[in-house]
């Protein structure tokens, strides 16, 4: 009877220890799982990213300085990219709109006048994750632009030039710090400088 209920307890004590070893094999591969979903899919990427900069603009013959803002949305994300690309390399294709801001100011032998113009811009940008921190992009936008000149001799500087519709090509590079991103675009009209938040 001894014998028979010593058996009773250990195989009582082994159906117990059952759940709980299963419990702990399936905490210990959850965290691996979770972090190859996260590595696979969560990505880094400008999608709902915000970014201003300052410009240097070389559009109008001289130097201009101003302030600018975009706003982009991810339109074609890396899981649904249109390319197999190797190496750890992610594509993804976005939208991004904004208003720009230059100012010129022009003074020879005494003849003094100012150019300021606010462009509005939409256009398409194809960014390209090296790794997790960098990407490279090529962009093509559309805006139009209002102008406006001003001067200190009557007659000099056109009030109807400048502005208008325009087509520009850029490229940029970004660099991701976490939720921040430190932005570098070279177009065909300004050089960019900032920074941009993923909210």
């Amino acid at each position: 009877m001894k014998r028979f209920s010593l058996a009773a307890v250990l195989l009582a004590a082994l159906f117990a220890a059952a759940p709980a070893q299963a419990q702990t094999k399936k905490s210990a591969t959850a965290p691996a799982t979770t972090a190859t979903a996260t590595a696979t899919d969560g990505g880094p990427t400008m999608d709902n990213e915000i970014s201003a900069w300052g410009i240097l603009g070389y559009g109008y013959l001289d130097t201009g300085f101003g302030l600018g803002a975009r706003y982009q949305k991810i339109l074609v994300p890396a899981s649904k990219s249109f390319l197999k690309l190797q190496n750890g390399i992610r594509d993804e294709i976005g939208i991004e709109g904004g208003l720009d801001f230059v100012h010129y100011s022009y003074g020879y032998f005494g003849y003094d006048w100012t150019y300021n113009e606010f462009s509005f811009v939409v256009g398409g940008t194809w960014n390209f994750w090296l790794n997790e921190k960098l990407a490279v992009y090529p962009k093509i936008d559309l805006g139009f632009g209002f102008g406006s000149w001003s001067s200190n001799v009557t007659g000099l500087g056109d009030p109807n030039t400048g502005g208008g519709l325009f087509l520009q090509g850029a490229a940029g590079v970004v660099y991701k710090l976490d939720r921040l991103a430190l932005r570098a675009e070279l177009g065909t009209r300004y050089l960019r400088l900032g920074a941009g938040f993923n909210f």
